[in-house]
């Protein structure tokens, strides 16, 4: 109860209190306050019927009126309001209370205790209000449960907020100052109390229940609290646990991926530096698609399986390892039983292995000839159209990937079914465990939780097995892939890069071929050729085509070796010669040029020994102009007559030539490789129908040009105009592998039966009926 029945004696005059509240300090003395509380008790059980029903109605108008203004919630504010209506003017019993009026108040106020007592943070300071009032008898417990809400509510600018609320009372002013003795001058909350009087066993027993409730409800909330607290604990060490293994799994897939990348990169590197070091009989035997194909398909898949795929390998090899030493660990027979299915996969794996080997070089062989096919025809298709043929050549192509699907069938069929193998090996694996260790279990050899953690390992395991087997797959793939590959990067080029005697000085250009004897894909061109040039001399080869003629430029370039005699330059064989410095003094322009994408400029300087050395600011000066101080790549584009082919488009020297020069025409692709031939200034020329495409007066013009830088020159022409032979100091005739004739053009002329001779009557015969036809 808070109010407990029977008197007590007033300890002081209701007056007293009055005066010191009006006329003393602010705030009425705990002592007081409990004097009064004290007076109502013992009042009320003994004047409820001294004054009439009419004095009860009104007090139970107040009460109603008090709980209409708060709207039924219990605040301090209300409970002081209450408090106020039972003391207004008790002392002259203007107001008759009933019993039950008085026994409602009780009620009501215990029901706000109770709410008080649930620990909301909007009744704490209503408790340490009421406590200097309500539960003066009851100190020590009361000191504890606001200990104990104290603990619960550390943040001091709230209460204090709360205690504001009691300093501005809105109703009844100084009411609320009788229930707050000294609290807004001590936040501490220092409880005054006299020695509790009047506590009956009821008011004991209710207090004690209500103070073991509230430890028990602390107790217990500060124990949900830990659990809470080390749930959360526990949620959020899993959950950052597992982000962090997210971010490391991000991590080493983008660090394998870019380590695939670089590998990748760098084995293309290598492929493509070992293409260009070999010799020029290995691009005979070799198609450039296939070569392409090697450089995109096969690096890709081979710098794929050195990376990701070893260490998807790499993991699921030491995930079958630990699993398998576990299950040893836990039984050795079971681990045995459940593993008898290894021996027969390995034997298959072994039989597979070798098949997708064989399959993917298969696979990467017709893969390479489909690519060639594509590109030839792509860059031929002029000559499709012309013809009409791109039906035809489609045909082609969908037989050519017909194959291709073929192929991949077999390697499709061949991976599933080991993919099956493998698989059925796991389950297996688990079937047997299951069976013998179920019995196991029924004899007491193994336990329950140890055969299920068996079972666990043994799933480990199976699972294990499916990445080896995907690992085993994808590098048989790399392997087949490689091979091609390696054989290209570990292939010695039969004639060197660069390697051997470097003279300091300048060649003469003095060239003796002795016996040459050279074959072609089996077919012999040249036997036993032994031909002289002399230094600063012109020399014509001619011949009927298909004799060998180019193939002797290309011998002396050192493109090929022969197989039988030797090149000097100098008295020197040009195997000791360093292949860069030869080919650095030899100008070449071969029958069928090639330009590269880029500019006029930049194939003209693409012969140039050092490029960087050749632009020179100078090139702004006019075209059409001698200057002596112009750079070599202008003189050469000069001398090659290229000053009409820059001067009618305003790019001028930078006009893109397009692939393979396929926006110039044949005649102005011959000017630019003349020009590049001869930006280097090299001591020997050779022309191989250099002017073959020019129109005549351009080919006078470059004949011109070509004898002024030819005084101090070696040049071989190979030639079958009369007016380039004309011009050379002397003729060689090649027939049937070998040299027939060999003189000045009066000389050859001059046999009446000689093979020379028949060749320029029936060019001149000829060119007589053409000039005849084009008269007609």
């Amino acid at each position: 109860m808070l109010f407990p029945s029977g008197g007590a004696t007033p300890l002081v005059d209701v007056g007293d209190i009055r005066r010191e509240a009006v006329g003393g300090s602010p705030t009425p003395s705990a002592a007081a306050v409990i004097s009064l509380r004290n007076q109502y008790l013992a009042f009320f059980p003994e004047n409820l019927g001294a004054v009439s029903d009419e004095y009860g109605e009104r007090f139970h108008q107040d009460i109603s009126n008090i709980e209409k203004r708060y709207r039924g919630k219990w605040c301090p504010r209300m409970l002081a309001d209450y408090y106020w209506t039972i003391k207004r003017d008790q002392p002259e019993a203007k107001y008759a209370r009933k019993s039950y009026h008085l026994q409602a108040f009780q009620n009501k106020i215990r029901l706000w205790e109770a709410e008080m007592l649930s620990g909301n943070s909007y009744h704490l300071t209503t408790l340490f209000a009421y406590e200097n009032i309500a539960y003066a008898q009851c100190v020590e417990e009361l000191k504890l449960l606001s200990e104990q809400f104290s603990n619960r509510f550390s943040d001091f600018k709230n209460m204090k907020d709360c205690f504001n609320l009691f300093a501005t009372p809105t109703k009844s002013p100084g009411a609320v100052r009788y229930y707050w003795p000294g609290t807004t001058r001590n936040p501490e909350l220092q409880v005054i109390a006299p020695e509790p009087k009047g506590l009956d066993e009821e008011t004991l027993r209710y207090y004690t229940t209500q103070v073991d409730a509230q430890k028990k409800n602390v107790q217990l909330e500060n124990l949900k609290d830990s659990r809470s607290i080390t749930t959360n604990n526990r949620i959020n060490v899993k959950l950052k646990s597992s982000e962090l293994k997210r971010l490391v799994g991000l991590a080493e897939s983008e660090k394998w991926t870019l380590t695939g990348q670089r590998m990748t990169q760098a084995l293309r590197k290598k492929v493509y530096e070992a293409i260009m070091k070999q010799e020029a009989a290995w691009f005979g035997r070799t198609s450039t698609g296939e070569l392409v194909n090697r450089l995109s398909a096969d690096t890709q898949l081979v710098g794929r399986n050195l990376s990701q795929n070893i260490s998807d390998g790499l993991r699921s090899l030491f995930m079958v390892l630990a699993g398998t030493g576990m299950m040893f660990y836990m039984s050795p027979s079971l681990a045995l039983i459940g593993l008898c299915v290894v021996p027969p996969v390995s034997v298959l794996a072994v039989v597979y292995g070798r098949f997708v080997r064989s399959i993917t070089r298969q696979l990467q062989d017709s893969l390479a000839q489909t690519s060639e096919l594509a590109e030839e025809k792509i860059s031929n298709i002029k000559t499709i159209k012309a013809f009409s043929k791109e039906k035809k050549e489609c045909q082609t192509y969908n037989s050519r990937i017909e194959t291709l699907l073929k192929l991949a069938y077999k390697e499709s069929l061949a991976v599933g079914s080991f993919y099956g193998m493998t698989g059925l090996s796991g389950n297996v694996i688990i079937i047997l465990v299951l069976y013998y260790g179920g019995g196991m279990v029924a004899t007491e050899q193994l336990t329950v939780g140890n055969l299920t953690s068996f079972l666990l390992y043994a799933a480990y395991v199976g699972i294990s097995i499916g990445g080896l087997s995907s690992f085993y797959t994808e590098m048989n793939k790399g392997l087949g892939a490689a091979t091609k590959l390696w054989e290209i990067i570990d292939r010695k080029p039969a004639i060197p890069v660069s390697g051997g005697i470097r003279p300091k000085e300048k060649p003469k250009g003095e060239i003796l071929l002795e016996n040459i004897c050279f074959s072609y894909q089996g077919a012999p061109l040249l036997k036993g050729v032994s031909l002289h040039l002399l230094p600063g001399k012109s020399i014509a080869l001619v011949g009927r085509s298909g004799c060998g003629k180019s193939t002797i430029a290309s011998l002396i370039l050192r493109l090929y070796d022969p197989q039988k005699g030797r090149i000097l330059l100098d008295g020197v064989d040009i195997r000791d010669v360093d292949p860069v410095w030869l080919r650095s003094h030899i100008g070449f322009v071969s029958q069928e040029p090639v330009l590269f994408t880029g500019s006029i400029k930049e194939n003209i300087l693409y012969g140039a020994i050092d490029e960087l050395d050749e632009v020179d600011t100078m090139c702004e000066t006019t075209d059409g102009a001698d200057n002596e101080k112009a750079p070599a790549w202008l003189s050469a584009a000069r001398t090659a007559q290229l000053q009409e082919l820059v001067l009618t488009t305003p790019e001028r020297w930078e006009r893109q030539v397009g692939a393979r020069g396929s926006q110039l025409s044949g005649g102005q692709k011959q000017r630019v490789a003349i020009a590049r031939a001869i930006v280097k200034n090299p001591k020997i020329l050779i022309l191989d129908e250099a002017t073959s495409a020019l129109d005549s007066y351009s080919e006078f013009l470059v004949d011109k040009a070509l004898k002024e830088i030819s005084r101090d020159r070696t040049m071989l022409t190979i030639a079958h105009r009369l007016s380039t032979i004309k011009s050379a100091d002397e003729v060689a005739v090649l027939e049937n592998g070998v040299i027939m004739e060999q003189g000045t053009y009066q000389e050859l002329m001059a046999k009446p039966n000689g093979v020379f001779r028949e060749m320029v009557t029936h060019q001149s015969f000829a060119t007589k009926e053409q000039r005849t036809a084009h008269n007609t």
